[in-house]
């Protein structure tokens, strides 16, 4: 493999996405083992467990940025690239917050509102952006996959579940949750991600 900047990043989010898959893995099969719920909650939306991949975009955006900085690929600006995804991240909370008792509209502004801070920050230092939305891609087709999964063959996991109270067939559960996936997730890859790069690249010394 060649030592450019590019294979070396590139190198770095498929190390990741294979650990990400790994995590994945690792959760589905403690849900369906019945495991301690602290670490495999199968609650829909995943019950902020231990054991789950929403958590990697801090490690792997860390990562990312260093290896970045490193090849001589910093933001323009450190400090908007730090902010703006905080602005971002804040935006989303915000709209849960403001809209928690209002489904309809909150689910819709969930749509847009994720991919805008996601371009905000791919927008102020593009090539960790790129990067994080590439990881985050490959991080969400596998939970696609398993969600998919879950729901034919009824596994009782969290990957198959919606909020209680919502009536929706199979068909519209899967549509909604792989959609989720694809419009929420992989923003917040790219938000956290973006938030955690810069703070990587903090760390090394300009040359």
């Amino acid at each position: 493999m060649s030592d450019s900047p590019r294979s070396g990043i590139l190198g770095l989010v498929l190390v990741a996405a294979a650990v990400t898959t790994l995590v994945t893995v690792v959760r589905l099969y403690g849900e369906l083992q019945g495991w301690d719920p602290k670490y495999f909650g199968p609650e829909a939306g995943g019950g902020m467990s231990v054991v789950g991949i929403a958590w990697l975009p801090i490690v792997f955006g860390f990562m990312f940025g260093r290896r970045l900085a490193k090849n001589g690929q910093r933001p323009k600006n450190m400090l908007a690239a730090a902010l703006v995804p905080v602005v971002g991240f804040g935006a989303i909370v915000g709209v849960m917050a403001l809209y928690r008792d209002d489904k309809p509209t909150m689910l819709m502004l969930l749509t847009y509102v994720p991919a805008g801070a996601a371009l905000a920050v791919m927008f102020v230092w593009m090539r960790a952006g790129l990067t994080n939305l590439l990881y985050g891609i490959f991080a969400r087709v596998p939970v696609v996959l398993v969600q998919y999964m879950a729901l034919l063959n009824a596994w009782g996991t969290h990957y198959e579940k919606v909020p209680p109270g919502e009536t929706m067939t199979s068909a519209q559960i899967g549509n909604a949750l792989a959609m989720f996936q694809l419009t929420a997730w992989v923003p917040y890859t790219v938000i956290v991600g973006g938030l955690f790069a810069a703070i990587g690249a903090a760390t090394v010394r300009k040359a």
